[in-house]
């Protein structure tokens, strides 16, 4: 599904007992026509294996129901919502929040998040879920990954696209900088470390690899 503005619609739902893969884009050359989130977004797709997900982060999920994912990629964004005169108070008090977006992909075992929903998960998120199944994080790599790594415990495999890190009082990316403070990488169950210098997004199987590092 590409293109689709359900951003104009009161609520939308994908509703498939067979379905197993899923692709959802908006057209990007097309956002400055995008003047609210979708309001409200449920899936009920028990025995979905992929998830390929573009979209704004939505005012409301009310139904998530993923199942096992094999994979996901995942991108997640913010607008600057215009202020319609007749837009109700109720309405304006209700700000996007992702946190139950996340919480229906808890059992997802390889996941590639781009670089926008990370800032989606350091500040549009009230609660970061537990990823209990997740074996492989795939992360275009711009903010902190500590509350990521914490709250997987089973990963094992961690891939980097576009590292960037300045030492500094506080940290832009994997740890805090202070000298008194361990890695997150360290306190992980991460075995395996890859590096690619990579500056847009793209799949992980045709970036350039320039690094592999293992964690003991």
């Amino acid at each position: 599904m590409h293109d689709i503005e359900w951003f104009r619609w009161e609520s939308c739902t994908v509703s498939s007992p067979t379905l197993q893969v899923f692709k959802f884009s908006y057209n990007d050359e097309g956002e400055a026509d995008r003047d609210r989130c979708p309001l409200s977004v449920s899936f009920d797709t028990p025995n979905l294996l992929y998830l390929d997900y573009s979209d704004d982060v939505g005012r409301k999920y009310p139904l998530l129901q993923f199942g096992l994912l094999h994979g996901s990629k995942i991108r997640l964004q913010t607008i600057d919502e215009e202020e319609a005169a007749n837009e109700d108070e109720e309405e304006d008090e209700e700000a996007a929040d992702a946190s139950a977006f996340f919480l229906g992909l808890t059992q997802v075992r390889k996941l590639y998040l781009v670089a926008d929903t990370i800032e989606v998960l350091t500040f549009q998120c009230q609660q970061i879920p537990l990823f209990q199944q997740l074996m492989t994080l795939d992360v275009e790599c711009h903010r902190s990954l500590g509350y990521l790594l914490n709250n997987s415990p089973q990963l094992q495999a961690l891939v980097l696209h576009g590292l960037f890190h300045d030492n500094a009082d506080t940290c832009g990316q994997l740890c805090p900088c202070g000298a008194a403070d361990l890695s997150c990488l360290s306190t992980s169950p991460v075995k395996m470390v890859k590096i690619f210098e990579h500056d847009n997004e793209a799949d992980a199987d045709e970036a350039s690899f320039s690094t592999t590092s293992s964690i003991s």
